[in-house]
């Protein structure tokens, strides 16, 4: 189990079976990691343990969970479970036990802070224990595996800031200012923002803010609302001399394989200059939105004027499966129309080096 612990760190797929084990191990049904900030909370874990938390946050009960908020508090090392927090007759009482978690069967856990930064927390938490014996009987071996759960949530953590670094670096190799996010906060950024920042653009307190008022509220209205699952791209136009469209700023909701749990990256932003160049490559589309190779090579597609018709025809695919891809990309980039996906690839342009001219080399 220790192995498989430190390879969730590399392979985040891995942590939906790492935590169904320890949680069937010690008598519970599951587990989750819950990433706690001032912008919400997300969760990863094991399906059963997932879809319940799901459950018991659309019908309201999250809000009133003073569990997550009060082991935070505490900073215990170790793992603490419902009865270190209420008597089973409070827990009676309770609209969260007894109108959600005893009927669905998932009535105690215990959990534990795994890593806590300014308004930043990660807790993991096993669910599912219908006995209270198997519940306390579980914090002695559950707290053995502490020290190796938590070294791997930093290490995975670490990786994945390094790959939004990365991916920012490329950004900057292909001409394009950017920085990833988490809500407002800027957590990468790379060189070529510094000239963005000098013509328009401001960091305050580790966040990015535009210097014209109105512009700016557009832009962090638009990174709170990449916080959310369902938040959609943002272009804003920042204006130029006698008011003509210098610059497109994009706020880009990061989705699926390329939004994690433990880098808490909600969204990138990248500047791109109305002046267009060729479309951004399809490793780089991928590496963006988590696309497959299909779905980018679609976008490239798309944005080259083809149709779902063509498309379909060129790959040898039916006009239903690249109707699904389409929508599959329209999710992941987080657009709602066929034309805001357009615009926005369209505007994601390579710009040219200083001095470079259009004579071939």
């Amino acid at each position: 189990m220790i192995d498989r612990i430190y390879e969730a760190a590399v392979l985040p797929d891995g942590w939906s079976g790492v935590l169904e084990d320890i949680g069937r191990g010690v008598g519970a049904k599951g587990g989750l990691l819950i990433a706690r900030s001032e912008d919400g909370a997300r969760f990863a874990g094991s399906p059963e343990a997932l879809a319940v938390a799901q459950d018991f946050v659309a019908a309201g009960h999250m809000e009133h969970n003073d569990r997550v908020p009060r082991l935070i508090a505490r900073q215990h090392p170790g793992f603490e479970t419902d009865l270190d927090f209420h008597t089973l007759d409070e827990m009676a009482r309770l609209p969260m036990y007894a109108d959600f978690l005893v009927p669905r069967g998932w009535p105690l856990a215990a959990a534990t802070s795994l890593r806590s930064s300014g308004e930043n927390h990660l807790v993991l938490t096993i669910e599912g224990f219908t006995k209270v014996p198997e519940l306390l009987g579980s914090v002695e071996h559950l707290d053995a595996l502490r020290p190796h759960l938590a070294r791997s949530a930093i290490m995975a953590a670490q990786l994945r800031l390094e790959q939004a670094r990365g991916m920012i670096a490329a950004l900057d190799i292909v001409g394009l200012p950017a920085a990833a996010l988490n809500g407002r906060r800027m957590m990468a950024a790379n060189a070529l923002l510094q000239t963005r920042l000098e013509a328009g653009a401001l960091a305050m307190a580790g966040g990015l803010r535009l210097s014209d008022p109105q512009l700016d509220q557009m832009l962090q209205a638009a990174l709170d609302a990449a916080g959310g699952h369902d938040g959609q791209g943002t272009s804003i136009a920042l204006p130029g001399d006698g008011g003509h469209c210098r610059d497109v700023v994009h706020v880009l909701p990061l989705r699926g394989d390329a939004r994690d749990i433990f880098s808490g990256i909600t969204a990138l932003v990248i500047f791109a200059s109305v002046d267009k160049r060729p479309a951004i490559p399809a490793d780089m589309l991928q590496s963006l939105f988590g696309l497959t190779a299909a779905e980018a090579s679609i976008v490239q597609g798309l944005a080259a004027g083809q149709s779902v018709a063509s498309l379909s025809e060129q790959a040898g695919k039916s006009a239903h499966t690249v109707k699904t891809q389409v929508k599959s990309v329209l999710a992941k980039v987080g657009v709602n129309r066929q034309a805001d996906l357009i615009r926005t690839i369209a505007d994601l342009c390579i710009r040219r080096p200083p001095g470079a001219d259009d004579r071939a080399a």
